[in-house]
């Protein structure tokens, strides 16, 4: 599965608390290696369009826009 982030996102990211940040690129490999992974939690949050939330921790999570080529 194919990945991308925007400018807006790293800069947001960048603004997370070192462990947040830690605790996102743990859960970002977990998704690489398997999306559906229980611990992540990864469900649909649109009826109309591809986009999900995949948990980082019990205070954050991240977006998913699945595109065409996914």
């Amino acid at each position: 599965m194919k990945s991308s982030l925007n400018k807006s996102f790293r800069k947001k990211f960048q603004q997370l608390p070192s462990s947040v940040q830690k605790q996102a690129v743990k859960a970002y490999k977990l998704w690489r290696k398997d999306p559906y992974h229980n611990s992540l939690l990864f469900k649909k949050v649109s009826q109309n369009l591809p986009i999900y939330s995949v948990r980082i921790s019990l205070n954050y999570s991240f977006l998913y826009i699945k595109s065409r080529s996914n």
